[in-house]
């Protein structure tokens, strides 16, 4: 046994800033670890020492994570990347997070409400701290341009595969042996594009709520009836 410390784990580094160079031979060794012990779930923390590049660059880090998400894909197992966010460590008493201190019987809340210290100054030329609301970073807003493109190729590869598989007499469910997003992953349009089955499965389930794909029943080659999803 080991750790970060005798040896660091960088699975990636950046290029003059700008190309991402894999370390191969390490994600070759994570990956191998992983499945020559069984392991269902890995947590890796934090994620800032697992890589050496600019965390302010969307596009590397995309790069970053899919080389865990493929770790992930391969062995058939969860992986958690814990990333602390950038709030300044001078400036984290100015933001505080409010929550019902007794909530025995009570659903937990879809989002934390958090407010912020601000200064207003008054007319008398003094200066007052008041609370305002505040947005904790990725919990509101608009989804980045790195996001909505890995949306839209995710469900781009589900229809153009489920178009295939279709006309081959091939048919994938929502559960099952064959659902969708597992079967879909294997395929070649899939590894292509790199589109791991999570991703594939969150189209899935947004090609549901577009009704752009339907469940729709059928009788197997058995006779038995059954489910597939199609295409609307």
């Amino acid at each position: 046994m080991t750790s970060g410390i005798e040896v660091p784990l960088r699975v990636a580094e950046s290029y003059n800033q700008v190309r991402l160079q894999t370390d191969h031979r390490l994600v070759k060794c994570i990956t191998e670890m992983v499945g020559d012990n069984k392991i269902d779930a890995v947590s890796l923390d934090p994620l800032v020492t697992l890589h050496g590049v600019r965390e302010s660059d969307p596009g590397q880090m995309d790069g970053v994570v899919r080389i865990f998400t493929k770790i992930s894909d391969d062995q058939n197992c969860a992986i958690d990347l814990s990333h602390h966010t950038g709030v300044d460590e001078l400036l984290r008493s100015n933001y505080l997070r409010i929550d019902r201190g007794k909530a025995n019987y009570s659903p937990p809340a879809k989002a934390a409400t958090w407010r912020q210290f601000v200064n207003v100054d008054l007319p008398n030329g003094d200066g007052v701290g008041v609370v305002t609301p505040w947005s904790f970073p990725g919990q509101d807003g608009a989804p980045s341009p790195e996001r909505v493109e890995a949306e839209r190729k995710a469900e781009h590869v589900f229809l153009e595969v489920l178009r295939r598989l279709a006309l081959a007499g091939r048919f994938v469910g929502e559960k099952g042996t064959y659902n969708a997003p597992h079967v879909i992953a294997k395929e070649r349009e899939a590894k292509v594009a790199r589109v791991g089955k999570a991703a594939l499965d969150a189209a899935m389930r947004r090609l549901f709520d577009k009704g752009k794909i339907r469940i729709e029943e059928y009788v197997m080659a058995n006779r038995h009836p059954g489910s597939r999803i199609v295409e609307i």
